[in-house]
């Protein structure tokens, strides 16, 4: 990749700024060691949401619900961490998990259940999921909710029109040079065919260590510029901010 100083007029340095400072989070590949507590992986596990770091957050949730499937309260952060990660499918099915155990204490678990269920395309199911949740909802004091659930539910009713009476519509991943198997995130359009984005380049999806534990190691998400030809990248570029 060839590297550059120059940006595009109209994209500010403060732009880049604050991409750098928000994403260049994220710490060091490591295994779970299988001597530290329950408690301990929690405590990394909350800390990597906290930071943004999904997978790692994923790595200690997933260990520690197979340790402690009665946990619920690790289970539903667990399906949060699928449904950042977009894991749709997974998500929807811990979150299922919960609200069949505990639906009084984790009531928002069947709205998230029933979103989950629409980004796959199941708009029936979500559909009950929500319209059964809405019953609930009032109960729950919830502003932000209130305000979403309708339109959720009108997101269903629309998908099953498009389903059933399709466009042409050919949705193609973007290949290897933009989606890889980590994490992209904040892509910026510079005109039709130019795009800024953020990404931590990998070949393969690796866990790691949370940050706090090791802050003097710590890798870094980049920002690069994408062109694109007939939307599928064709070229890109590392930008190295100074």
């Amino acid at each position: 990749m060839v590297t550059f100083n120059t940006f595009r007029p109209g994209i500010s340095k403060i732009f880049l700024s604050f991409m750098l400072c928000a994403f260049f989070h994220l710490s060091i590949f490591a295994q779970v060691d299988k001597g530290i507590s329950q408690k301990k992986k929690k405590d990394r596990a909350k800390y990597a949401m906290q930071t943004g770091n999904v997978y790692t957050a994923l790595f200690y949730y997933e260990d520690i619900t197979k340790n402690d499937p009665k946990d619920l309260e690790s289970r539903f952060q667990l399906a949060e961490a699928y449904r950042l990660a977009r894991n749709y499918k997974m998500a929807a099915e811990s979150y299922s998990v919960v609200y069949d155990k505990a639906p009084t204490s984790y009531p928002t678990a069947l709205y998230y259940k029933g979103l989950m269920l629409k980004m796959q395309g199941k708009y029936e199911d979500a559909k009950k999921c929500l319209v059964d949740f809405k019953k609930v909802l009032k109960d729950l004091n919830d502003k932000n909710l209130s305000k979403l659930i309708n339109k959720e539910i009108a997101g269903c009713d629309s998908g099953m029109v498009f389903r059933d009476f399709p466009e042409n519509t050919d949705i193609q991943n973007a290949g290897k040079s933009v989606n890889q198997p980590h994490t992209e995130f904040s892509p910026f359009l510079l005109d039709s065919m130019n795009m800024l984005f953020g990404t931590l380049r990998e070949d393969s999806l690796r866990y790691y260590e949370v940050e706090s534990e090791h802050p003097d190691k710590q890798p870094v998400r980049q920002i690069h510029k994408a062109e694109k030809n007939q939307w599928s990248v064709e070229r890109q570029r590392f930008i190295r901010y100074s």
